[in-house]
């Protein structure tokens, strides 16, 4: 078995893992996508011992990146909804 069907083959696990830590498909799915890309773009030439650690390893780094992205998203989209100081202060500058 080639290490690129070994990875195919455990891509539902992962996918049951990033659903299980997300709790939402559409995330998930991207998730296990970008999984995917990254593993195959920069997976060892040489046989892994485990494939699947390999994978879970990945897919928690790109969930680490998806947390951070939407975290930052969120503190900006708070700063836009967030009254200016002037208005809060009641200036009329």
């Amino acid at each position: 078995m080639k290490q690129s069907d070994s990875f195919i083959s455990f891509m539902p696990r992962v996918r049951r893992f990033v659903l299980n830590k997300t709790q939402n498909t559409d995330v998930a799915n991207d998730v296990v996508q970008e999984t995917m890309l990254r593993t195959f773009r920069c997976a060892p030439s040489d046989p892994l011992q485990s494939p699947l650690a390999y994978m879970l390893t990945v897919a928690k780094s790109v969930l680490s990146d998806h947390w951070r992205v939407e975290k930052s998203t969120k503190w900006i989209k708070n700063l836009m909804k967030a009254k200016p100081i002037t208005r809060i202060l009641n200036l009329n500058i």
